[in-house]
């Protein structure tokens, strides 16, 4: 007696999950609301947004690409920036010493 109701507290169990998925079908949805003309404007719309935005991300990969590499550059390279380094050390040897 008791296995069968634990059999039926698991089928309905495992029901309610199943007849979420079910009602939630694009056929369901279908069947009671109908279907709802798509309007050109807006997917025209939407198609620039797309646009919009990709030409941007596609802007900002590029930056991107130019930052990785101009760090690549001084991790590979970092005897290249000793000049700039010189200079800057003689400003502070200039700044420190006391000239009156």
């Amino acid at each position: 007696m008791f296995w069968v109701i634990g059999i039926l507290l698991v089928f309905v169990a495992l029901m309610i999950p199943t007849l979420a998925i079910v009602l939630n079908s694009p056929v369901v949805k279908w069947y009671f609301y109908g279907t709802e003309p798509v309007k050109l404007g807006e997917v025209m719309e939407r198609v620039r947004a797309v646009e919009d935005e990709l030409s941007q991300l596609a802007g900002e990969i590029e930056a991107l690409k130019d930052e990785t590499r101009f760090v690549a550059q001084l991790l590979d390279d970092p005897g290249r920036t000793g000049s700039s380094r010189r200079i800057a050390s003689s400003k502070l040897a200039s700044e420190a010493s006391p000239e009156k």
